[in-house]
């Protein structure tokens, strides 16, 4: 190992930066999972002051039959229930109940405001945080307010300043009373807050005598466990809960910071797949290609009696001893890794606002066995072919490979390939959102089945290079492809990392492109309003706004879209579900949708229309009857009146409100689609919408390429922040890789030197062999990616979507440009350090 430190070291490289991979998206996707963890990071929130909470059950009962076996699923709600406000009376007389407050809490966001995550409130559940104010006074009249302190600031308001705010009831005037601070400042997930008075609280929550919750505090001396046992006791209704410590959190902020956990462990257990696929090929690759580099030195080992066997366990030694070292120095670094990848994921918005990563000693671990597992399987094989090595390949002058292709090559290759192939199949099938999945999946397959087979396109596509750089140059282009085509495995070898960079990169950049495309060309397909209205703070719109909407000369009509989500039973777990409530009479009207089966006239009442992947997915067909579970735990006997042709951008399960009524929290319209008279003047009806306090106007066309842009620019940070580090590891492996070859070639260049080479020559000898391996990594990488964007496109078209292949050129030509200038710094500063070495080596004038 001390005579090849410059190999070995390259190996070190390559495992402990995997293994930091490996250990950094392990911890993180291990603290999405931890349901304590994720407790403890939110903390008791609103509720903070109180010893003891009391609500609804929170969490729905689903009979559920799996085939075998019948049980009760309950999910936490999606949408929350309350209680009845009498029952404060009940616990107010309760022993040791010093006070109760009741919590309604309710949509209530600010005109002009950046977001919609402010909640309305009466100002006596302030002190359940507890709400401090920090300027003016409490509010006294309907139309006062008193702002949290962060939406204070944002918003640039102080006492006395007067303000819009949009909530059920519509949009209102309020003065600003005065400024409240809570109980955050720690970084964790948040509540921000507009206080009303009670009784303008609980007119505006349109929820009538009920409540959100009851925060009790007790006498002091009292434990908070023993009042709960107390309060329970008393009360004996299994509908309601009765909670201490951190499980006093309001559901609703529960349910929103564990979905938007769980939504960056769906990325992240992504990431997670590819950096342990990426991670285990890099280091297994370059374990092979450094015994390859190896083979003459071997071959002496067998010249001096080495027996085959004693070379593989002398090879075996070393790479656990790389492994071993090189893991342990990964899992420190990864121990780090994993806070600094929480941070990041919460800058950019991935995770939620208070999400950490601590130190996992099981992440740890896992990412050290597999390090040092990788480490040593990767020169298993590899050492059992390099005992076999014949004592007289020692001798030879010229290092030429005897055979482009081994038998475990041609295993690999075509039994990979042929799984693609399956895969490609299942794609057409699986639906759309499946078939993304699938992509990632078939990448990873086909850069195994390509890098197998690499050898085999080695020679054509030398050739293809060799030829310009023949006629360009003297003799150097000539000899770089007799190189390159001499040794089709080395250059396979060191085209493997810049063949997964590319495979991965573009893969995944083709599919964001492909998925956002169709989503607009299919919904643009299939809406025929002219205008999308939308909330200014984006909470959405209140009916009030919409029916003004109606009023508008020139409107012909006017669709609102209710989003919320629930539950549809299916084979095993029940499904969750995206669902709309919108006027059947609307929604032929705006949409331009043509049932697979059914009738849209039959879509009355207890009915419901689905998307046609959603049918595919739960197996529904028109006229059929069906339960669904809504967003508050609520069944629904339903009947299916039409299934769509297409998906047109609609939730998987179209409502009447009929059903939904009473049902969702908030019923804000997250989008109005308006379509006008056929005489009416767009222009004058834009202006008199945009009139409408808190909404925003666009175009049909301008929203659609909005929404395009929004989704495609989302995905790519979280492509950039969660497989970055993945392809960052392989960009360093490009470089690290070939930085070990040319390394390695020292005594080649010396005898160059000697024959008569000028430096000029061996640099462009160099420069055209690095360009073969840089041609091989780049078009078999492409190959990969065009296959698997085929693929998608074929899952999405198979849903009936209007599917569109999206090329993203530039993109996929950074992707390119910065494998080329990795590879030839990686091969070239070796190169020209060996140049200065052996420029005593040149022949005597």
């Amino acid at each position: 190992m001390r005579t090849r430190w410059k190999l070995f070291t390259g190996l070190i490289v390559v495992v402990v930066l995997g293994v930091t991979m490996l250990a950094a998206t392990g911890q993180m996707l291990l603290a999405t999972r931890d349901a304590s963890l994720v407790r403890d990071q939110i903390g008791a929130g609103r509720f903070e002051a109180t010893s003891v909470v009391v609500r609804a059950q929170q969490r729905a009962h689903i009979p559920t039959d799996d085939g075998d076996t019948t049980y009760d699923y309950a999910p936490l709600l999606l949408e929350a229930r309350r209680i009845p406000a009498g029952v404060s009376s009940t616990v107010d007389a309760v022993p040791g109940v010093g006070s109760v407050l009741a919590d309604r809490t309710f949509s209530a966001s600010l005109v002009g405001g950046a977001d919609g995550t402010r909640a309305g409130h009466g100002w006596s559940s302030a002190a359940l945080a507890p709400y401090r104010l920090t300027a003016g006074t409490e509010p006294r009249a309907r139309d006062e307010v008193v702002l949290d302190e962060g939406t204070a600031q944002a918003q640039g308001l102080e006492p006395g300043d007067r303000t819009e705010v949009i909530t059920l009831g519509g949009v209102r005037e309020v003065k600003v009373a005065g400024v409240a601070k809570g109980p955050g400042g720690d970084g964790r997930f948040t509540d921000t807050a507009v206080f009303f008075t009670d009784q303008t609280a609980a007119e505006l929550s349109g929820a009538g005598d009920q409540v959100d919750a009851l925060g009790v505090f007790g006498e002091a001396g009292t434990a908070p466990e023993v009042l709960a046992e107390q309060v329970r006791q008393t009360l004996g209704d299994p509908s309601l809960v009765v909670v201490t410590g951190v499980d006093r959190l309001d559901p609703a902020t529960v349910s929103d910071y564990t979905s938007a956990v769980t939504d960056s462990g769906s990325f992240l257990a992504i990431t997670a797949l590819i950096s342990a696929f990426v991670s285990v090929f890099v280091v297994a690759s370059t374990f092979a290609f450094v015994v390859a580099q190896r083979r003459r030195e071997l071959a002496l080992l067998r010249t001096v009696g080495a027996t085959p066997k004693q070379v593989q366990r002398m090879m075996i030694g070393e790479s656990a001893i790389v492994g071993v070292v090189a893991s342990l120095a990964g899992c420190v670094l990864g121990a780090i890794g994993g806070q600094v990848l929480a941070g990041l994921t919460v800058s950019f918005g991935i995770a939620p606002p208070g999400f950490s990563a601590p130190v996992a000693p099981l992440a740890l671990t896992i990412a050290f066995l597999v390090g040092v597992g990788v480490s040593v399987l990767g020169v298993f094989a590899a050492s059992r072919q390099a005992g076999r090595v014949a004592p007289v390949e020692a001798l030879r002058e010229a290092d030429v490979e005897q055979s482009v292709m081994t038998r475990g090559r041609w295993l690999i290759g075509i039994g990979f390939f042929g799984l693609a192939l399956l895969m490609m199949l299942l794609m057409a099938r699986v639906g759309g959102e499946a078939s993304v999945v699938f992509a990632i999946v078939l990448t990873e397959v086909l850069v195994v089945a390509l890098a197998a087979l690499a050898p085999l396109f080695v020679p054509p596509l030398v050739w293809l290079l060799a030829r310009p750089l023949s006629a360009w140059t003297d003799v150097t282009g000539l000899l770089a492809g007799a190189n390159s085509r001499s040794a089709p495995r080395r250059v396979a070898a060191l085209a493997a990392p810049i063949l997964i960079t590319v495979a991965i990169g573009s893969s995944m950049l083709g599919v964001i492109a492909t998925t956002s495309a169709t989503a607009a060309a299919d919904a643009r397909a299939h809406l025929s309003a002219q205008f999308v209205v939308t909330a200014e703070s984006g909470a959405g719109l209140p009916q009030d706004t919409v029916d003004k909407m109606r009023s508008v000369s020139g409107v012909e009509g006017v669709a609102g879209v209710v989003k919320t989500n629930g539950w549809a039973p299916n084979l095993g777990e029940p499904d969750q579900v995206t669902m709309g409530v919108t006027d059947p009479r609307t929604l032929g009207t705006v949409f331009k949708v043509a049932p697979a089966s059914g009738s849209l006239e039959q879509f009355t009442g207890a009915s419901v229309v689905l998307t046609r992947e959603a049918s595919g997915l739960l197996g529904w067909t028109a006229g059929q009857r069906a339960t669904v579970y809504l967003g508050d735990g609520t069944a629904a006997e339903v009947t299916v009146a039409a299934v769509l042709a297409a998906d047109a951008g609609l939730p998987d399960i179209v409502l009447s409100p009929d059903i939904a009524r009473g049902h969702v929290h908030d019923p804000l319209t997250s989008e109005a689609y308006v379509t006008l008279a056929q005489d009416a003047d767009a222009g004058d009806v834009r202006d008199a919408l945009a009139g409408l306090a808190g909404v925003t106007v666009v175009t049909a066309e301008e929203w659609l390429s909005s929404q395009s842009q929004n989704a495609q620019q989302d995905n790519l940070i979280a492509i950039a922040l969660l497989f970055g580090m993945a392809i960052l590891y392989t960009g360093i492996s490009i470089a690290n890789t070939l930085a070990m070859s040319m390394g390695e070639r020292t005594e080649e260049i010396r005898l160059m030197r000697r024959i008569g080479a000028t430096g000029r020559q061996i640099t462009g000898v160099m420069l055209g062999e690095i360009m073969a391996v840089v041609l091989v990594g780049v078009v078999l990488g492409l190959l990969v990616a065009a296959i698997t964007i085929v693929g998608v496109w074929r899952g999405l078209a198979s849903t009936g979507a209007e599917a569109v292949i999206g090329v993203p050129f530039l993109q996929l030509m950074g992707v390119v440009a910065a494998c080329v200038a990795i590879a030839l710094a990686g091969g070239m500063v070796p190169t020209l350090r060996a140049l200065r070495v052996t420029a005593a080596a040149r022949p005597a004038e």
